[in-house]
């Protein structure tokens, strides 16, 4: 009997430490919020490939080309050698926020320079947009296909 006892006195005992070291770990969620997509994608960005109709675009040099989303919903473009079908507005600057439910970015709602992109995938280290040319600038309407990384 005496056996039996000190064994639920040590299971008492081991549970109520568990209880108390989770309770201080907090509860091993580590204690960290995730991060909004907009704490994500706001920094500075640089292309890391092009593709337009699913062929990549290996002609263009798009390697100063930059774009700094900011937390306040302004963005600003450099576009270094890059081809001018990069270019958001011809002021390279303006205001964005995401959409559809986290699924695009609007670039300048509601001026004549709205623009729209679908975000393809979108992480810490890389996000994608894709996006087709308006018929009324090329009449192909070629769908373009951009990754980008942070700036390091």
């Amino acid at each position: 009997m005496k056996l039996i006892r000190n064994l639920f006195s040590i299971n008492v005992f081991v549970i109520f430490l568990s209880i108390v070291l989770l309770t201080a770990c907090g509860g091993g969620g580590g204690g960290t919020t995730p991060k909004t997509l907009l704490e994500i994608l706001s920094k500075n960005w640089r292309i890391t490939r092009v593709t337009i109709n699913g062929t990549v675009d290996s002609q263009g040099n798009y390697s100063g080309y930059r774009i700094v989303l900011q937390q306040n919903g302004t963005y600003v473009v450099t576009l270094g050698n890059s081809p001018a079908n990069i270019v958001i507005n011809p002021t390279n600057n303006g205001r964005w926020e995401i959409a559809d439910n986290e699924t695009s970015i609007i670039f300048d709602k509601g001026t004549p320079n709205e623009f729209k992109v679908t975000l393809v995938s979108k992480t810490e280290s890389a996000f994608s947009v894709r996006f087709k040319v308006p018929r009324s600038i090329n009449k192909t309407e070629p769908e373009y296909v951009i990754d980008f990384a942070p700036v390091s």
